[in-house]
Order: C-alpha cells, then structure tokens, then sequence
C-alpha cells in the first residue's frame, strides 16, 4: 500500500525503494519526523511535508469508509479477566509511577491473581507515596504493610478465599472469585462448613447399617474434591456483562482514569473515566463530584483511535478522529451524538461530522453509554464545560491492547574514555505482542555534538538486566541528522517479549573532558503503537566531573546541597500545608562565581503542573 501511495505520488523509484526499507506502513512515514523522511526519501523538508499531507489524506478517505463505520450494539458479555486488568495497571504504573492510587490497585490486582510477594512490593510504594504526597495512606494499605493480611502461603488468615476476603469466610463473591473458585470450592469443602471437616459442631452421626450407602457418600466425596474446580466454575464464575442500563455495578473492577482537578464546579468536577473495549464497541462510564447537569452543561469525549497527532482535531497532544457529545440540564441528558472528523483542517471544529445518536444512561453522578465503533486502542481527551466556560479535563494516555511501553532511563554516571559506556537503557514493555522495530531516531543534547562521539551502538540485553560482554549488537551503523539528531536506520528486528535495549557511546577526545551528553528517543519506527516514558533526569559527564559549577545539563557537579524538609509546602493564604510535591523543594544551593549560579529540586517533577 505504501508504495502504491508514493508510485501515485510520482516519486522516482529510487526515492521509493529507499522510502519503503526504512519505513514499512503509510503510518510509519506520517509519524516520523519531517527532516527523517526527507533525509530517507532524498527531497527537502517541505517536500517532505507535502508528501505527508498527501499520505494524511489517502489514510483519512479510507478512514472514513466501511473500515470504521459499523453498526451498533448495547450489549457485550465477557468474563472478568484479572490478569488483563493488571496489565493495563502494570502500563499505568509505569507512566504515572508516583501516583500512589495506581499503584495501591496494582498491588490488590496482583494480590487477587496469588502473586503476593510482588503485591506487597507494590503496597510498599503506595504507602511510601502517600506519605510523600503528606497524606494519610489507607487503612487496608497499612494493614497490608504491617502484614496483617499477608499469611495466606502459611494457613493464616489470609487475603484468599480460605480465611481472608474470599467466598468462603470473606466478605464478597467478586474478590473471592478474583482468587479463583478451583482452589477456593475445593477449600471450603475441606477446611469450612462443607463436608469434611467442618458443619458437625460436634453433633453425632447416626450409623448407617449399610456398607453400600458409606461407599456411595465416600465417591460424592471424593467427585466433589476432584470436580470441585469445574463445580465452582460452573457455579460460581462471576460474568460481567455491559449495558447501557442504569446499573454501574459492571465498572467496579474496571481501571480508572482520574482527572487533572480543574476549578470547576461539583456538577462538572470528574472524579473518574472508565472505558471497556468490546467486540462491538466502546463503552465509557463517568462520575463527577456532584449530580450532573444541574446547569446547562457538556460533555466531550475527544478519541484518537489511530494514535496520530497528524490526523484527526488538534486537542491538547493528540488528533481525535471521534467525538462523542452529551449535553443536557434540569439533571437530564437532552441530547448524545457520535461525530466523525472528516477535514483537513485540524483545528476546524467544525469538522466533527455527526454520524449517529447513541444510548447513554444518567443516575445522579454517574453516567455510561456505548459507541458502536470499534477500536483496538486508543488514547483520548474527556472534557466537561458549562454555560459559563468552566471546566474539567481528563487525560486517557492509553486504552486496549497492541500498544507497547518504552521507558528510557539514565543508566551510567560518566561516559569513560575509549570505553564503550551504556549511555541509557530503554525498557521495552510489549505485554504479549510482538514489535518489529525498523529505525529509531534520538535527540541528542549537552554542551557535546555528536561529532564528537567516536561510536554509538545498541545493544540487546540477554535478560540480566546489565550491560556486558554477553548482550547482543543490534547495529552500531548510525547518521547525524540536522548536527542534532542520532538516527539508526534498517534496524528490522523483532521484539516479542519484554526487552531492554541498551544506548552504548564510546569518546576517545580527551578534548571534550567535562562535557555533557544527553540522548532521548524521538520516534521509533515501528508495527505497533507505542508510549514513551521520559525518565532520563540529566545529562552524565565525558571523562570526569568539573571542579566548578556549570549550566550544562548535569547536576553532579553540585557537590554541596542543603536540604529542605519534605511536605512543608503552604497555599496563597499561607496558613495551609498542600501536598503537592511538584513545587515541594528538597534541596537547594546557590554559587557564587563569576555569576551567581543556584540549584533547586523538588520532591516531585520540576515544571510538572
């Protein structure tokens, strides 16, 4: 298709064949940065452009055709899948790592599905986030903490269905089925109220004078522990099923997305967003703070299903190819429609065009409804505004399945000289889907050039999470590209597990001791969609820290830092402690030189919000 595209474009065969080895979907080339394609594809960058707009367009009139227009459904029946839940909890944690709220229903997912050494792990840093953020963890975490529920491997009163929360002694079918009925059924037979052990309270029982009825209770018996698993399948397996009803007790164990904490007011301040992806189309669930609609209000779910800025409204950082609107007072919904983009313009409103009206249901403050369109992923916008322009905004980063996690850290302290040095690692997160990277392009920063490294490398990892001698060379074949950019071309390797990719440099300049080099990815050509998670904190030295004080990118060379107590910040009136970390300062320190240079950190992320 790709090259169908550019032969009807009229590029020579040459621009063509050096076009498609590097970039294997029309995608692919409409993400990627306007100097890389044309860089690749031999032409100036506003060719480039142009090239870009025309693909843009050749994917927005399919976009609009039989490949997005379905017709709709109400409802879908799907059994609940823990393990689905914590993998979406996992890819959260990974891009909100210091929300404490994720990581405390990480911790219960992987405590539902028996994996109880990683759940404590993760109460541990919910606990510690909380108390980071001055707030007062939960009870059931510092229970957790203090390992009051966590006898459950040695018979104790556990969190599994024997003793602790589940069916059998516990207080719910849905956190007891979360642990599986197999071993719980089994447990209760033997060790609660059922036929072995427990029930009796010493009451005798009468004696049978025949030997054929105690052969046939011992089969019952003996049935009943080996069927048990498929029993309590059968007759207990909770299923979930989704309508558009009224009733919101199927979004109990479905992940949240919460809200930025706008100032608006109680019937417009979201509390929470949730979707659930089916074979037939979206559903999506809202809560705000107080009863909805109170006033003439709205609400916009602004849904990026291709993952492109490049098509589709221009809303905050993505491209919406749909919109669903729900408008409404008197605490009604008046009016809900499901719009499809179809322009050019992509700050044009006005391009939403709407395409169908679509069931919704309201019961106070909580709303849900579906969308018959059918998305494998997506990342969205939800906005609520009134009359008055007041509103509250939620961002989804990432929903449904296919889309792969990237993290890139720091990894070495200096970059040693005629000495390959890990630069960076990027762990790769592909939660059971296989990634075929084709290039990768980095940003390069520090008071270095690229010019001056000698070699640049990637490297495999063979799973010991460090970088030696064992780990494989994927290339070591890279370009500079604007005197700022590292780009790695002709990679086609495939990723099908969790991975690590190390960022390898080597300097032999004695010359640049004391510079600072810094690189992050910019994109990635890729099959599959992916999210990138900046955690790369500073520049690192070449060769050795200096002896003074420099703005270059790294903060090593503040040697002496005073410290500032955590959680001491105060609101505008000056009488309040707050928790935000984002402007809580740790350590500071100031120099005086040939100017007056100062250091500040924050407990949180600098310039976070």
């Amino acid at each position: 298709m790709l090259e169908d595209y550019l032969r009807e474009y009229g590029l020579s065969s040459h621009q063509i064949s050096n076009i498609t080895k590097y970039f294997k979907t029309v995608d692919g080339v409409i993400d990627s940065e306007d100097y890389e394609v044309a860089s690749i594809g031999d032409m100036s960058i506003p060719e480039a452009k142009k090239l870009k707009s025309f693909l843009v367009g050749k994917t927005e009139k399919k976009g609009i055709g039989n490949d997005f227009l379905k017709r709709w459904g109400t409802t879908v029946v799907s059994t609940t899948d823990l393990e689905r839940a914590y993998e979406e909890y996992d890819k959260l944690s990974k891009i909100y790592p210091q929300s404490p709220i994720v990581w405390q229903i990480k911790a219960e997912l992987l405590e539902k599905i028996g994996k109880y050494d990683e759940a404590r792990d993760a109460y541990l840093k919910a606990y510690k986030l909380y108390e980071e953020k001055n707030e007062v963890p939960p009870s059931v975490i510092e229970d957790k903490v203090r390992g009051k529920l966590f006898h459950i491997k040695n018979g104790g009163n556990g969190v599994g269905l024997i003793n602790g929360f589940g069916m059998m002694n516990g207080k719910s079918v849905v956190n007891g089925l979360s642990n599986g009925m197999r071993n719980g059924f089994k447990n209760g037979i033997i060790n609660g109220s059922g036929l072995v052990n427990g029930g009796g309270k010493g009451r005798k029982r009468k004696k049978s004078s025949s030997g054929f009825f105690r052969f046939v209770i011992t089969v019952i018996i003996i049935l009943a522990l080996i069927y048990s698993p498929l029993i309590g399948t059968m007759i207990f397996q909770k299923v979930t099923v989704f309508r558009v009803d009224g009733n919101f007790e199927e979004w109990n164990n479905v992940m949240p997305y919460y809200a930025l904490r706008a100032n608006a007011p109680g019937y417009m301040d979201i509390i929470e967003v949730k979707f659930h992806l089916s074979d037939k189309g979206l559903y999506f669930f809202i809560e705000t703070q107080k009863d909805m609609f109170t006033n003439a209000s709205g609400i916009y779910l602004f849904l990026d299903s291709d993952m492109s800025s490049l098509t589709g409204y221009r809303v905050g950082n993505i491209g919406a190819d749909f919109m669903v609107e729900i408008y409404g007072w008197n605490e009604t919904v008046q009016g809900s429609t499901f719009y499809i983009f179809n322009s050019s313009n992509q700050n044009s409103f006005s391009g939403f065009q709407p395409y169908s009206s679509i069931p919704t249901a309201l019961k106070g403050n909580k709303l849900e409804g579906f969308v018959g369109h059918q998305m494998k992923n997506f990342r969205a916008y939800v906005t609520t505004t009134d009359y008055r322009g007041r509103h509250d905004l939620t961002y989804i980063p990432i929903v449904g399945k296919g889309r792969t996690i990237i993290v890139e850290r720091n990894y070495a302290k200096i970059v040693k000289f005629n000495e390959k040095t890990p630069l960076m690692r990027m762990d790769i997160y592909t939660y059971g889907y296989e990634m075929e990277i084709h290039n990768i392009s980095f940003n390069f920063y520090g008071t270095s050039t690229p010019f001056d490294i000698k070699g640049i490398y990637l490297y495999l990892d063979n799973g010991d999470g460090s970088f030696d001698s064992s780990d494989m060379l994927i290339s070591g074949d890279w370009t500079i590209r604007n005197s700022k950019y590292v780009f790695f071309g002709g990679l086609n390797f495939n990723i099908n597990k969790n991975s690590t990719l190390f960022l390898v440099v080597n300097c032999d300049d004695y010359n640049d001791s004391e510079k600072t080099v810094m690189m992050n990815i910019t994109t990635i050509g890729s099959n599959v969609p992916y999210y990138l998670v900046n955690d790369i904190g500073e520049a690192v030295y070449i060769g050795k820290i200096p002896s003074e004080v420099h703005i270059d990118g790294s903060f090593d060379d503040w040697k002496i830092v005073k410290s500032d107590p955590a959680g001491d910040v105060l609101s505008v009136a000056g009488s309040k402690k707050t928790g935000d970390p984002n402007v809580d300062i740790i350590n500071y320190s100031a120099f005086q030189g040939n100017s007056l240079y100062f250091y500040m950190e924050v407990n949180g992320k600098m310039m976070g919000g």
